[in-house]
Order: C-alpha cells, then sequence, then structure tokens
C-alpha cells in the first residue's frame, strides 16, 4: 500500500497528515509527514469517526439555517455520500484497506441523513 497524504495538518508541527500501514499488524494509522523529526501518530479508525461526527454536525446546523436557495437538500446530500461511496467502494479498490473504513463511515453518515430525511428536516 502506498502512503496518501491528506489536507490536515499535523497538530505538533504543521506538515501533511499521511494514512500508513503499520509494518507489524497492518493496521492503518495517521503519521506525520514530518517524521522522523516529528513523531505524531493518530489511529485512523477513531479520526474517521470523528469527521462522520463533525458531519453530522455540520449537516444539521445547515439544516436548521439553511438559505433554500443555496444549499443542498439532505437528499442531494445523500446522493453525494452514495456517489463516493461507490467512487471508493472497496469492490473497487480491494487492495486498500482504507477503502473499507471510509465506506464503513459514509454508510454510517448516510444512515444519519436518511433519519434526518423522516424526521423531515
Amino acid at each position: 500500500m502506498s502512503d496518501y497524504r491528506l489536507s490536515t495538518e499535523c497538530p505538533r508541527c504543521g506538515e501533511p497528515l499521511t494514512v500508513r500501514k503499520n509494518r507489524r499488524d497492518g493496521t492503518l494509522f495517521l503519521g506525520c509527514d514530518g517524521y522522523p523529526s516529528c513523531r505524531f501518530t493518530e489511529e485512523l479508525v477513531p479520526a474517521l469517526e470523528e469527521l462522520r461526527e463533525q458531519m453530522q454536525v455540520h449537516i444539521q446546523q445547515q439544516m436548521q439555517s439553511r438559505d433554500v436557495a443555496t444549499s443542498p437538500t439532505l437528499n442531494e446530500i445523500s446522493r453525494r455520500i452514495r456517489k463516493t461511496i461507490t467512487a471508493i467502494h472497496p469492490d473497487r479498490w480491494s487492495d486498500h484497506p482504507l477503502a473499507a473504513e471510509v465506506t464503513k463511515e459514509l454508510n454510517s453518515l448516510r444512515e444519519f441523513v436518511a433519519g434526518e430525511e423522516r424526521r423531515g428536516h
């Protein structure tokens, strides 16, 4: 697996964070591009879960204060999520374990959006 650089910056040194694979056990984690001078690491799954939660809060805030003319509807958001899931689905990236983790979090976000739609937001 090659490393994937994120647009997120390291909280310690400001360098980009990269998705990396642990050589011992194969788990994915976030590591600083400034390694070895900066040794910041973070578990990937909690970072993805936090990102999903932040997106949920953002969607709720957007729906509560949205300008109908400029904000996407929940249906449009759901469509965008489905399109992203299709693009990164593990069936298409079978050799990359990150695809499964991101797809899992996107499906969870999609379920959240569906619940918001049912509540009439």
